[in-house]
């Protein structure tokens, strides 16, 4: 999946929508949502698919999110 966009849907919150894209770790840029593949919710979008439920673990706890689109 490195160098997909993914938006992936919060539903433990109003419909809240993340809109990232997975990169290798040199080109990581969180202010435009450019996350590394190797960092939790990278690792946890690996070999999913569309529809599948994936669970990140956050300084905050832990979060749940749904892949609702994957550009490739």
């Amino acid at each position: 999946y490195s160098g997909s966009g993914m938006m992936l849907l919060e539903p433990d919150t109003d419909g809240k929508v993340l809109k990232i894209s997975l990169v290798g770790s040199k080109e990581v840029d969180v202010r435009e949502m450019k996350l590394s593949d190797e960092s939790p919710i990278g690792k946890a979008c690996i070999g999913k698919k569309l529809g599948e439920e994936i669970t990140v673990e956050a300084p905050s706890g832990v979060k749940r999110y749904i892949i609702k689109e994957i550009d490739k």
